[in-house]
């Protein structure tokens, strides 16, 4: 029922209780008839009162749509206002593209968009000679999605070894400095790189060297990682590196073959004239720079055109702890000779049961599990021992020897690189010593056999100097592609930067790039075909 309907019907209630005479008593009923009538008055008022609310309600949204209204009025317009939307509509409309310039613009862009974005990163920019650094390459499409097919990317290094992670489809390119690698379904390719003097190291050697990198030592209250210590050192002459030289020396004499490895591959890479002694610069560091660069391409064939193409570099840099490690290594020779075994040497040149086995002998004995270096460094400490056996009490059997030892110990570290060369080790011994201490014992003729000695060591004079030369002719051809490839890295980048200046809403933009790309292109195309 309605308000007027109740009011109503609470007025014939209320009609039935009057008129009244003074006197007549109320009776109960008409009471109780009055007093409900009291109560149906209150419900209406309190349903008056709701009904107000909700009137104000819906004021407050009236006043809210009316100001809604009023803005789509700005946009639209009205009769007095042509408002803010017209005009742009009719601006559009003036300048809308035409089909056969959208066509154009289209087939000017979707060229660009087959192209490749390379993004490189690695697990650190600074490595010591003998850890290897892990590249990952991630492909993408110019605009950012992910790639539908698995492109291949071709990788240049300019100073070092590259190898592909297993797992990936690859091509090693000759010599070690170039490898192609397919990418995985996701787009992404890695590779290794080592330090050029330590290609060949295995994984089980990586392995070590990693965990000799990591060995804690401390000065000074201060503890750091022997990796960490070489990469944080002002110089080779910084706190902690005469505890990381002190560290490594007795693990390699100790006969870590992972070490000796590392270190020996570096000195055999370096030592290449016997008789002259190795030196490393100690006042800084020798920094090996090497700049990665990765070409993107739809596959591996090259008869069928790559439509996709992206770039990318990055450099990384490996640090040379090894030299200043031998310059603390090397012998110093006025306290050398005093080491123990080689005090007793003159006593056994003394004997007067002297033979030639028997030096031999202790030399094998001391030298057993060292590395080349130590090995050569023991050879170098020989003749100082020799020095101090002068004077009376020699064999007569054993004084020949001091006057051949020089060159029987350079003919020896001759030997030991040839060894190394021909991948032999150190199996061939003393033998040049051994050769000598024999003829200086006056076995047959000593003056021919101490000139068939020196036509040995003429020989062994030669090979080094043949390959001095191969290795100067060498480094020439290294030296003229590392140029070469120093002018590919920068027309790379010049295109690199073309392509990143690209206007993609400007069509005159997009074609006069295109234009200036294609073109730095030929230009590199015509330098690589020299």
């Amino acid at each position: 029922m309605t308000i007027e309907a109740d009011l109503a019907a609470m007025n014939t209630t209320l009609d039935d209780l009057i008129p009244k005479q003074d006197g007549n008593l109320v009776r109960a009923n008409d009471w109780n008839t009055l007093v409900e009538q009291l109560k149906v008055l209150g419900g209406i008022v309190a349903t008056q009162q709701t009904e107000l609310g909700r009137l104000d309600d819906m004021d407050a949204q009236l006043a809210a749509l009316d100001g809604r209204v009023t803005s789509i009025e700005n946009l639209l317009g009205t009769d007095d206002n042509a408002g803010s939307v017209l005009p742009r509509l009719q601006d559009l409309e003036a300048n809308k593209l035409d089909r056969t310039t959208f066509e154009q613009y289209q087939a000017t862009l979707d060229p660009l968009l087959l192209q490749y974005t390379v993004t490189l990163a690695t697990d650190d920019t600074h490595y010591l000679l003998g850890e290897v650094a892990t590249l990952t390459a991630t492909v993408r499409r110019l605009d950012g999605s992910a790639v539908t097919t698995r492109p291949w990317l071709d990788f240049l290094v300019s100073w070092g070894d590259i190898q592909a992670v297993s797992g990936f489809d690859t091509r090693p390119g000759a010599g070690g400095r170039s490898v192609s690698v397919r990418t995985d379904t996701s787009g992404v390719a890695r590779v290794r790189i080592k330090a050029e003097t330590l290609a060949s190291t295995s994984d089980t050697i990586d392995g070590d060297m990693s965990a000799f990198f990591a060995t804690e030592i401390s000065t000074q209250g201060q503890s750091k990682s022997m990796r960490q210590a070489v990469l944080d050192a002002a110089n080779p002459q910084d706190n902690f590196m005469p505890i990381m030289y002190a560290q490594t020396t007795q693990r390699y004499d100790a006969g870590a073959a992972s070490l000796q490895y590392v270190a020996d591959k570096y000195y055999q890479g370096k030592y290449r004239v016997p008789d002259r002694d190795l030196w490393f610069p100690t006042g800084r560091w020798n920094d090996h720079r090497a700049t990665i660069a990765v070409f993107a391409k739809d596959d591996s064939d090259p008869q069928t055109p790559d439509f996709g193409k992206g770039v990318s570099s990055i450099q990384i840099n490996f640090r040379d702890w090894v030299g200043p490690w031998i310059n603390d290594y090397q012998p110093d020779l006025p306290h050398v000779e005093d080491w123990p075994w080689v005090v007793e040497i003159p006593d056994i040149l003394r004997d007067p049961q002297y033979n030639p086995d028997i030096l031999i002998d202790y030399l094998d004995d001391h030298m057993d599990g060292l590395g080349l270096i130590g090995k050569h460094k023991v050879l170098e400490s020989v003749g100082a021992a020799m020095g101090r056996a002068g004077g009376q009490g020699i064999n007569p059997n054993a004084g020949p020897l001091i006057n051949v030892v020089k060159d029987a110990v350079k003919t020896q570290k001759t030997l030991d690189l040839i060894a190394y060369d021909d991948n032999a080790g150190l199996g061939r011994g003393l033998s040049a010593v051994a050769q000598a201490v024999q003829h200086a014992a006056g076995t047959g003729n000593v003056q021919g056999q101490v000139l068939s000695m020196g036509t040995q060591v003429s020989d062994i004079g030669s090979k080094a100097s043949s390959l001095e030369s191969s290795y100067s002719v060498l480094n020439s051809r290294v030296n003229e592609s590392t140029a070469q490839g120093e002018n590919m890295m920068l027309a790379l980048g010049s295109i690199d930067s073309k392509v990143g200046n690209i206007n993609i809403v400007d069509a005159d933009s997009v074609r006069g790039s295109v234009s200036a790309i294609k073109a730095d292109i030929a230009a590199l195309r015509f330098n690589l075909e020299r």
